[in-house]
C-alpha cells in the first residue's frame, strides 16, 4: 500500500496533507545526521525534503529492495524490519559471495545522496519492512 492509493488522503487541504506528511516522516528523516542539523538550522527547507523529496515504502518478506548493478536512484532509512544483503564478486570487490544481515534502524545506499551509484549487491526483505526513501 502507498499514500497513493489511501482515498481518504485526497479530501484533506493541501496544508493539512502536507503537516501529515511532515509529521509522519520527519523523525525518520533526522535520523540521518545531516538533516537532523539541517531541521535545526532551517525547518522549512527540511518539511520541503519530507514532502517534495521522500515516499514511505513497505515491503514484504522476500521482496527485492534493490539488485546489484542497479542504478541507485535513492538513499533508505530502515524503519522497521530486516533485510539480507548480498555482495557477489561479479558486482563488489569481495573475493566471494558475502552475505550480512542489515536490521532496522540504519541507511543504507547514502551515496546515491551525494553521486550516482550503482548497488553492488542485492538486498531483500527477510520480514515486513517499512522504509523512508
Amino acid at each position: 500500500i502507498d499514500e497513493g492509493s489511501v482515498v481518504a488522503l485526497d479530501t484533506l487541504s493541501r496544508s493539512l496533507r502536507l503537516e501529515l506528511i511532515y509529521a509522519t516522516r520527519l523523525p525518520l528523516v533526522t535520523q540521518h545526521p545531516l538533516f537532523r542539523v539541517w531541521g535545526q538550522m532551517d525547518q522549512r527547507a527540511v518539511k520541503v525534503v519530507c514532502s517534495d523529496c521522500t515516499d514511505i515504502k513497505f515491503l514484504r518478506p522476500e521482496d527485492d529492495l534493490f539488485l546489484a548493478g542497479e542504478i541507485a536512484h535513492y538513499a533508505y532509512y530502515i524503519s522497521e524490519g530486516c533485510f539480507e544483503y548480498v555482495q557477489s564478486p561479479m558486482f563488489a570487490m569481495v573475493d566471494e559471495e558475502i552475505t550480512k544481515n542489515v536490521a532496522h534502524g540504519v541507511w543504507v545506499c547514502e551515496a546515491a545522496l551525494w553521486c550516482e551509484w550503482r548497488h553492488a549487491g542485492d538486498m531483500r526483505a527477510t520480514t515486513s519492512c517499512k522504509l523512508l526513501s
